[in-house]
């Protein structure tokens, strides 16, 4: 980071960057995988199994969300009905309930990643704090209430809201707007190079890569013509913007 540069606003992603999406969605899908799977007692078939392939149609339907080739709608119950079909499960009525199931109690659901209220906390107190998510409204409003996130953010900006995704710049000038922020003071965060990167980046944002998998390092195709900071720690941000 250049420390001649005076940073006012923080901008961060939410699931997968504070809100733990991989445990919490482990969580509860394990409980509906008991509750209404497992009696079928399906030859052969585990959660593991489920949640592996639940997990590729999720990403895949979400992927086609983005490229405004499948609705909110189609995301939400489309990922169970396929899964469902994948691994022969019936009756396909189960998929539809397991959907309305998961919509209702999967943003309830309050991990977060290790240190992040210590670590809000810490840089709430310098800067003003914002959210910016590509997640439906009615679910992300009830994660940052059950994960007790709302306290440390000034503004949310979903994508709901402006009817564009990350990483289109609708969202992060919108965002800005909102915030009475202007990029050249402002940084984003966030887990997703694609999204959260490339599309802070092109709307003249400092960019902070939440690498927790450490995908930088191994295999990532990166655009040498986007420059972001890395970081794979929440404790991280600290070196960076409370050194």
């Amino acid at each position: 980071m250049n420390p001649s540069t005076s940073y006012e606003h923080l901008f961060f992603d939410l699931d997968g960057t504070l809100w733990d999406l991989k445990t919490n969605s482990y969580a509860v899908l394990k409980q509906l995988y008991l509750d209404l799977i497992a009696p079928l007692q399906i030859s052969g078939l585990t959660f593991e199994i489920f949640f592996e392939k639940y997990t590729l149609r999720n990403e895949q339907l979400w992927l086609a969300y983005a490229d405004n080739t499948a609705t909110k709608e189609d995301v939400r119950l489309n990922r169970f009905v396929y899964t469902f079909d994948d691994l022969n499960i019936k009756p396909l009525h189960l998929a539809y309930q397991l959907a309305a199931l998961y919509v209702a109690e999967g943003p309830k659901q309050g991990v977060v990643f290790d240190h992040t209220h210590a670590v809000l906390k810490t840089l709430a107190a310098r800067y003003s704090l914002h959210i910016i998510s590509n997640g439906f409204k009615e679910a992300q409003h009830v994660k940052m209430a059950h994960s007790g996130l709302n306290q440390y953010f000034k503004t949310i900006t979903l994508s709901d809201d402006c009817a564009a995704l990350k990483p289109s710049r609708i969202i992060f000038d919108k965002a800005l707007q909102q915030a009475g922020a202007v990029a050249e003071n402002s940084v984003y965060i966030g887990d997703n190079y694609a999204a959260d990167i490339v599309g802070a980046t092109r709307a003249g944002m400092l960019a902070i890569w939440m690498d927790y998998e450490n995908i930088f390092d191994s295999h990532a195709p990166l655009d040498a013509s986007v420059p972001f900071e890395h970081c794979t720690t929440m404790l991280g941000l600290l070196d960076l913007f409370c050194a």
